[in-house]
């Protein structure tokens, strides 16, 4: 049993570790809405058989759960909206808002919801969020929604909270519209999920005998070779 299979064999475990964190991550999240799951892929490097663990988020669009809240907007395609933080802006598809005292729109956590002119005030008896994202307050057009996206996915770091960081420039996301009174759901499958975990338990249980029993010829091969 040579020393490159035990640190393939190695090296497969911490694959598999990974893989389970983030499965188990994603099973964690499919209650929270408009969660983005996930991906763990395994890249091999050349004249490398053990598998490497490179991550990339899965943006797909999540089912639309009808609400008949009037503050809430499920996302429809690709984009996202934009709030104000205290960190500087920042990108989500949470839509379950909320008016400020000041009468401003709010996410779930009080921070601005900015439309294409800034903060949008909304104060008022009636508030009408239409599929462009125009937002009328009793029969009133109040602005439009902001709406971006960004050129390549990779650029987007998620920071928890349903909440993303762009590090290169965002631009406008022409294909969205918006749901008034429903929300997106997560677009994770506890089904698929748990059944993801199970095959990964298995699989690194696998690896764990086989490198169980690779040590162990190695230790009696040395022992051997020590007595000769």
């Amino acid at each position: 049993m040579t020393l490159p299979a035990i640190v393939t064999s190695a090296r497969t475990l911490g694959y598999y570790t990974r893989l389970q964190e983030v499965t188990a991550n994603n099973l964690a999240n499919v209650s929270s809405d408009a969660y983005k799951g996930d991906r763990i892929t395994a890249q091999s490097l050349a004249g490398d058989n053990s598998p490497t663990a490179v991550h990339t988020l899965d943006l797909r669009q999540g089912t639309l759960r009808e609400t008949g809240r009037g503050l809430d907007v499920g996302l429809e395609g690709d984009g996202f909206l934009v709030v104000r933080t205290a960190q500087g802006e920042r990108l989500t598809r949470g839509g379950s808002l909320e008016i400020s005292r000041d009468g401003f729109l709010v996410d779930r956590h009080g921070d601005l919801l900015l439309g294409e002119d800034g903060p949008l005030h909304v104060a008022g008896k009636e508030l009408v969020l239409e599929a462009d994202g125009t937002v009328l307050v009793d029969g009133a057009r109040a602005g439009r929604l902001r709406f971006e996206t960004v050129a390549n996915p990779t650029a987007l770091l998620k920071e928890g909270e349903g909440r993303f960081r762009a590090t290169a420039a965002t631009i406008g996301a022409a294909e969205l519209h918006v749901r008034q009174r429903a929300l997106e759901e997560a677009n994770v499958s506890p089904l698929l999920g748990t059944v993801d975990l199970i095959m990964i338990q298995r699989a690194y249980a696998a690896n764990t005998e086989a490198l169980r029993t690779m040590d162990g010829v190695l230790g009696t091969v040395t022992g051997d070779i020590g007595r000769v």
